[in-house]
This record gives C-alpha cells, structure tokens and sequence, in this order.
C-alpha cells in the first residue's frame, strides 16, 4: 500500500469578503511563481495550517483570521477532505460523511495521528504521562517555511515546545533509525520506569523517616495493654457521669437549701421587727395613767385598760415565740446548707481527680511517659507494616511492567539496522550537499538525526535542503511514515546566485522519488533551468489572493461547515455535563 499522501486541492475561503481562492495541485510537482505579495506563503502556509498545524506567521496583515481552509488529499487510497476555521477541525470522507471534529488541537492531534498510523508519543514539559505526538512533528520535516524554517533550529511551526527532548525520537523515527513500534514501547517503558523510580524514593523516603521517629522513643517501653487500659477509661467514664449525676443533684438541693434559708431570713426580720414594736408599745401604756390614749399617726381613741395591756402582753409573748422558731429553723437550714455545699465541693473535687487521671495518667496505669512511647512505638510499627506492604505491591507490579516494556522494545533493537540506516542518511546528505555544490569543508560529516549544520553564507540553505532531502530518501528507503508532499518556501535564501539557485530546483525536480510530490514557491527562475517535471502556477495580483470568482465555488463547503459545527457544539455540551457532574 502506497504511504503517499497528496494534496489535490485548497479552498480558501473569507465569508466576511465573499472571497475566496480556489488553488489545485499537480500529482507530481508544482511551482507557485510570483513576486513578492502574490500570495505563495500564504498558501504553503494554510496547507499546512488547514492540516492541523501552526506555521509560523500565519496570520497576515489585512488577513482575515475567519478565513476557512478546505483541504483535499488522498492517502492510502482514499480521499479526505479536511475543513478548518480557526480551531475547529473537520476530517470528512470523499462523499462528504463527517469523520471527526475537534475544537482543541490536542484532539485534533489524536485524529490524525490515528488516520496517518503515527504511533509516536513523547512527554509534555509539565507532565510525565506521554501523550500521542500530532501533525506538527509527522509533517516537521516535509516543510521549509519562509517564515521559519531556514534557521538553525526547527521553526517551521510555533507549537514545537510543547514536548521535551523530542527532536531525538521524532526524527530518529522519521528516518527509520528504529520502527514506529519502538518508540511506542519505549516511551511506556520509561513511564513505568520513572514512576518505579519515584515509589522507590518514596519506599526508602518512609523507611528513613520511620527508622528516624522510632530513634527518638525509649529503648524499653512497656508492652501496652490496651484491653486494660480500655477497661480503665470506661471505669472511669462512669465514675465521671456517676459525679455529674450526683452534682446536678446536689446542685438542685442546694439552690432549695438557698432559697428557704433566705425565706426564714426574711421572715424571721419581720417576726423581730413586730416583736420589737409590740414590746415598745407596752411600756409605753404601762406607763400612761389617762383612760384612752391619741393615735398620733390616725388620731384614733383607744382605750388603756387592763384588759388591752394584757391582749399587748399576750402578743409580744406569742411573737417572742415565733421569733425563737424562726430562728431554730434557720439553724437548721443553715445547716443543711453547709451539708449539702460540702457534698458538692467533695464531689467537684473526685470530678477534678478524674480530670487529672485522664491527662496525666496516674501511677497506677502507667508512666505518662512511658505509656505514650508504648503507644507511639506500636502505632509506628503498625503504620510502616501497611505502607511497607502497600508500597512493595505497588513497587512489584511496576517492576513487572518494566521488564514487560524493556523486552518489548528490545525486541526492536537491531545493530545492523542502526549501522545500515545511519550509513545510508548520512550518504544521502553527502550525495545532496555535493550535487548542491556545497564545499566540502562545510559539509555535515556524521549527523546525527535532526542535525542541520552550522555553516552560514549562501552554504547554510543549501545545506539545510540537503538535510531535509536526506531525511526525506532515508525515510522513502527505510522508515514506515507517511510521505507527505515536500513543500519548500523560498529557495532564494542568503543571496542564491542563479547556477545555485538552478542546482536547487533541478535536485527538487528529481525529488526524492518520482512518486514524491513537491510543492516550491518561487520568486525568480533562472533562464536555463531545467523545470520540465513541475506544473508552473503563474501568481500576478499583488495582495488579491482571495477572489469573488472562486468564491462561487466554495457553496459545497456550507453543508460540511454545518455539519462539523455542530458536532463541536454536541461534544461542548456533553464536556460542560460530565464537568457539572464532577463538581455534584
């Protein structure tokens, strides 16, 4: 089956200008001639934007950043249509059935590497589980981007900091150095290594720390009975609600004690008062010798007789009575409130003992001390037995994966095969950079995958072409990725004299295989290169790439818009349920 993948046509489309750019592709080779501001990077770019990438500068000045891309291509057989707008992402078949949609480049990345067999998967700088690599880093090499991609590093695309350490395995895997499968293994082996590692640390990290505690207790503790000091805690339990029983009780009495104490007291001053009055009345009649005797206060007339001296007589001595019950009765209430305060005091006091013997832990249990190291030292032990045991299964099972992933990718490791392809890429960069007429001395001697050299002048284009040539053969020859289009944007780079300038679109024109598409945008050829293979797409209108013209053309793309939209908006509302449903 053919690993080819081809681009046949891009639709660009602004429906705020109803404009719009309608651009096909020869199957084999193409040439976007025009000066500068005709538009060629802005198609070489939304290619590779529609797809799924960032390509570095996208967005022009004057540009429309609603302005739709509809791609299609073939690959494997069969064609696909992919349709974006800005990150909404639509992969359709043929006949015009939505495949899959995204809003989020993350998802987006899923589809395609699933659609294009990428299994690659490397970790984010911020997280240790490896996520699946996207159309960024499988398109990486096929893409010279004005913008971009002629420096020394890789550029072409904004996003390509999202992964750490990931020129290495991306490009390794590109050329074939080792198969798609290794990397797979790989990567599920160094997880499941590092997260081995990190329980280890924190298996050592929980013994060192137990060994530490356990130090600092006495040497010889007592074996602590907890049976007994249970029974003691609820011997001393009830002792204590016995003594809250027994105070409330006490209390009650004591406020009646209070209280009739108070009310002889009351009556007891009244009983003296009125004795006192009737005494005081007596001697004064006694003494008077008139028949009747003036009120002073009423003016009434009463008579002095013997008979009233002998009723005031009877009174005083019947209230010196009272007065003297009174006063027994006091004696007595006094009493039994001095009886019943005692009680109470004796009983908050045993409360106070209880108190003490459960913070201080009295003799007759155990030493304070003693008894907490006792208590401390077996938790301890208890504690380190169950992470100990959970720590060791957990450290096992890992174990277990490791060896699991570590011969699974083993399994992949073929010296010959490493010595093969390394000798065939670096033969190729030789081959491309002779043929591109770049000086020896300033030619990649044993590169390593990804390398682009570290000449400059006029040698730096030339050689960085040769680099993504080379990778391009070794990977048609000996690796298992898809071969996308080969899209370069400019040649003209660092003051390209013509006779360099025709060595590097004559190479291009031979291409790396003839089944290989290639896309080159140019802003000057030279009168006699050789340019029999390519398709010339002559661009003139400076700044008019979108037309109305093809905008007529695009009314297909209505119903593929709708239908990926609205897929996006079912899968956002059933993320907002599953988020409403976290949060209940």
């Amino acid at each position: 089956m053919s690993r080819n993948v081809t681009f046949k046509t891009l639709w660009l489309v602004s429906e705020s200008e109803q404009k719009a750019k309608k651009q096909t592709f020869s199957k084999a080779k193409t040439i976007l001639y025009g000066t500068n501001g005709t538009g060629k990077s802005r198609i070489t770019k939304n290619l590779f934007w529609t797809l799924g990438c960032s390509p570095e500068k996208h967005i022009a000045p004057r540009w429309d950043p609603d302005t739709i891309g509809a791609l299609e291509l073939e690959f494997a057989g069969k064609n696909y249509l992919v349709v974006r707008q800005r990150k909404d992402l639509g992969l359709f078949s043929s006949e015009g059935e939505l495949i899959a949609a995204a809003d989020t480049l993350g998802e987006w990345d899923k589809i395609m590497a699933n659609l294009f067999g990428y299994r690659l998967m490397l970790r984010r700088s911020a997280n240790t589980t490896p996520s699946r690599v996207g159309i960024d880093y499988l398109t990486l090499p096929f893409y010279i981007d004005q913008d971009g991609g002629w420096g020394a590093t890789w550029s072409s695309y904004s996003t390509l900091s999202q992964f750490r350490k990931w020129q290495k395995p991306v490009f390794e895997a590109f050329i074939g150095l080792r198969p798609n499968g290794y990397f797979t293994e790989y990567q599920r082996w160094e997880v499941a290594n590092d997260q081995l590692k990190v329980m280890q640390d924190k298996f050592e990290t929980q013994r060192t720390a137990f060994s530490r505690v356990r130090q600092i207790l006495p040497k010889t503790v007592p074996v602590l009975n907890t049976e007994r000091f249970e029974n003691e805690l609820v011997d001393l339990g009830e002792k204590a609600r016995d003594l809250q029983r027994r105070q409330s009780e006490l209390r009650e009495k004591l406020v009646i004690a209070i209280n009739l104490k108070e009310k002889i007291d009351a009556e007891l001053r009244l009983a003296v008062e009125a004795h006192r009055g009737l005494t005081d009345d007596l001697g004064f009649i006694s003494e008077f010798d008139q028949a009747t005797i003036e009120c002073p206060t009423c003016g009434t007339q009463h008579t002095n007789s013997f008979h009233a001296r002998l009723q005031l007589t009877q009174d005083a001595h019947s209230m010196s009575l009272l007065v003297g019950e009174l006063r027994d009765e006091r004696n007595t209430a006094s009493k039994r409130h001095q009886t019943i305060f005692k009680l109470l005091q004796e009983t908050e006091g045993e409360s106070r003992k209880i108190k003490t013997a459960l913070e201080e832990e009295p003799e007759h249990i155990e030493s304070k001390d003693l008894l907490l190291a006792a208590h401390s030292a077996q938790t301890l032990d208890n504690a380190f037995d169950k992470v100990t045991l959970e720590l060791t299964k957990e450290i096992q099972t890992l174990a277990e994966e490791v060896d699991k992933y570590r011969l699974a990718y083993k399994k992949y490791e073929d010296l010959h095969r490493l010595k093969t392809v390394k000798g065939y890429y670096n033969g190729s960069i030789s081959y491309y950079s002779d043929r591109l007429n770049i000086p020896p001395e300033e030619q990649i001697i044993k590169a390593k995958p990804g390398e682009r050299g570290k000449v400059g002048g006029s040698s730096a284009p030339r050689s960085l072409l040769a680099v993504h040539m080379a990778m391009l053969k070794t990977n048609t020859e000996h690796g298992d990725m898809p071969h996308f289009p080969f899209v370069v944007d400019t040649l003209q780079q660092s003051g390209q004299d013509l006779d360099n300038l025709s060595s590097m679109i004559e190479i291009l024109n031979g291409s790396i295989s003839p089944a290989h598409q290639t896309i080159l945008a140019l802003e000057m050829l030279p009168p006699s290169v050789n340019i029999s293979g390519f398709d010339v797409v002559h661009l003139t209108e400076k700044r008019q790439l979108l037309n109305e013209k093809d905008f007529k053309e695009v009314e297909f793309l209505s119903a593929h818009l709708q239908s990926m939209h609205k897929a996006i908006a079912t899968k956002k509302s059933e993320r907002k349920s599953e988020r409403n449903s976290d949060s209940k």
